[in-house]
């Protein structure tokens, strides 16, 4: 990458910038690529299937009396506070799709995530089961892939849930919507001028922010990925 961090372009002998053409990162990589030699640059995202992840990921669903064929997933957390949608706004969506759409609801993360997790629980009447810290990386996996959606704030497994197809409706906040969105699945996200950033890596404007987002906008995406 012409642009690459921590002054390494300069040992480059061949740099490919980043223009309109591949502002999306994986356009990018593939551009790069085809300035390698490659001519086969098809695109195809392959996460294996794990049978046993599968079973344990299905017991985990049974154990906390969730039906393993309707529920949804809610990812709250993420590392980067400022990508973190308000909690009481997630709240007040689970209300909506549990009236509307009659599933069980399940919120993942890492353990140090649980609190969070309590605190979404407390500002709803809806069940929601805390499986924070209770999955490997594979039930993760298994617990997405047979959801019937994924609501997440941009961080790894809401990305998961994006290359495995699943309903999905992704929040962003000060990141670049069109450098990192769902490849190919751009009608999963939620984000204020998602292709009017340019090819800046990260915003500081105001108006991008996640607490932008409003709970109908997020609602409103979900019912267009759960009637599509």
């Amino acid at each position: 990458m012409a642009n690459a961090r921590e002054l390494a372009h300069i040992f480059y002998t061949d740099k490919v910038r980043q223009t309109n053409d591949c502002i999306h990162l994986v356009d990018h990589y593939l551009k790069i690529a085809q300035a390698a030699g490659a001519s086969d640059i098809a695109v195809e995202f392959v996460v294996p299937q794990d049978p046993a992840a599968t079973d344990s990921a299905t017991k985990l669903l049974t154990d906390h009396n969730i039906e393993p064929d309707n529920y949804a997933v809610f990812v709250p957390g993420s590392t980067d506070s400022d990508k973190r949608w308000p909690i009481e706004r997630f709240a007040a969506l689970a209300d909506k799709i549990t009236s509307q759409f009659h599933l069980s609801l399940i919120a993942t993360g890492s353990t140090s995530e649980s609190s969070t997790i309590k605190m979404l629980k407390s500002f709803t009447n809806v069940p929601i089961a805390n499986l924070a810290g209770r999955t490997s990386l594979s039930e993760l996996v298994a617990l997405l892939r047979a959801a019937k959606l994924v609501v997440s704030n941009d961080t790894g497994p809401g990305h998961i849930a994006a290359v495995l197809g699943t309903p999905l409706v992704l929040m962003y906040s000060w990141s670049n919507p069109a450098r990192i969105a769902p490849y190919g699945r751009t009608e999963c996200m939620v984000a204020r001028e998602p292709y009017g950033r340019g090819l800046k890596i990260k915003s500081t404007d105001p108006k991008h922010s996640i607490s932008t987002i409003t709970v109908d906008e997020v609602f409103q995406k979900v019912c267009e990925q759960l009637n599509s």
